[in-house]
């Protein structure tokens, strides 16, 4: 699935495939005349080389991140198939971010993309709320109705606050 993903996003085979399991990198892309060592490079380094057009350079910068940022999104959804979409939408949004100009070097890229992602979770969590239902490791989805779950604290607030207005 992630492996497909990278290929089709970058136009190039992933360095290593799945969501888990170590990344091992072992070619050595020539640019130039100089072997460059994507391995060794910052990731300012890497976004600068995929912007001039080497896609490698995305790969590389995609494995490094990859597992903590999947295992953030895991951990906010609480399912490997939401986790999944999220992850594939991010890099996406990332790959077409990056090409367009819209990254600046700032800070870390870590943290830009931890911060994507947390918004696209919330957007996620928006979604489900407007549709009535909220997301579950399981499919019942009889059971994933809003009405049976029980109400944030937003809820909780707003009612709270209807009822004193009342």
């Amino acid at each position: 699935n992630a492996r497909r993903f990278l290929a089709s996003a970058t136009g190039h085979e992933p360095i290593a495939s799945g969501l888990t399991g170590n990344v091992s990198i072992n070619k050595l892309p020539e640019r130039g005349r100089i072997m460059v060592d994507y391995n060794k490079m910052e990731d300012h380094a890497l976004i600068n080389y995929y912007i001039e057009g080497d896609t490698e350079a995305v790969n590389t910068l995609i494995e490094r991140h990859r597992q903590k940022i999947y295992n953030y999104i895991l951990m906010l959804v609480h399912d490997t198939n939401t986790a999944d979409d999220i992850f594939q939408e991010l890099f996406i949004k990332i790959i077409s971010s990056l090409k367009s100009g819209k990254y600046s070097d700032n800070g870390k890229f870590s943290s830009w993309v931890l911060r994507i992602a947390h918004n696209m979770v919330i957007d996620h969590f928006r979604l489900s709320k407007q549709k009535g239902f909220v997301s579950t490791d399981n499919d019942t989805a009889i059971l994933n109705n809003k009405e049976l779950v029980e109400k944030n604290i937003e809820d909780k607030m707003i009612s709270e606050q209807t009822q004193k207005d009342v």
